[in-house]
Formats: structure tokens, C-alpha cells, sequence
């Protein structure tokens, strides 16, 4: 048997909600790369989706994006 590329795939798990999350990352990867503005952007929602995505792939990953990011901070000092 081959090797899973997401191992904590949970049966409820639905392919098409996990291709959501990570076509909402790549839109924000490409608007970073493009240099345009992030300011009509939900970045909270765009950290959930990289959260979640990283947990399908291992648990620990997630919590140490989750432990290290400064964005929630950045956040919460926006005007």
C-alpha cells in the first residue's frame, strides 16, 4: 500500500470543502506574489483555512502554525 498524503483525513471530511479552502489559499498566495492589496481580504478566514488544511496533513503542524503565527495579533492591532 502506498503512502496517504493526508493521513488524518476523517471519513466526514468532503474533498470538495478541502479543495475550497485550498483554492482560497492559492488566490491569496497569487495576490501576495502580485504585490495587490490585502485589505478586502478575510485573512482570519484565510488562517482557518491554512489551519485546517494543515491539520488534514499532521496535528502537529497545525499547532505549531497556530503557536508561531503573529497574524491573529497583527489582526487584532488592525485598524
Amino acid at each position: 500500500m502506498g503512502a496517504v498524503a493526508a493521513p488524518r483525513v476523517s471519513a466526514g471530511t468532503r474533498r470538495a470543502d478541502v479543495d475550497v479552502a485550498i483554492g482560497r489559499l492559492r488566490e491569496l498566495r497569487n495576490r501576495v506574489a502580485h504585490h495587490e492589496p490585502l485589505f478586502p481580504q478575510d485573512l482570519r478566514g484565510r488562517l482557518d483555512d491554512l489551519l485546517a488544511v494543515a491539520g488534514l496533513l499532521h496535528a502537529e503542524l497545525r499547532n505549531h502554525l497556530s503557536t508561531t503565527s503573529a497574524l491573529p495579533d497583527l489582526l487584532a492591532a488592525r485598524p
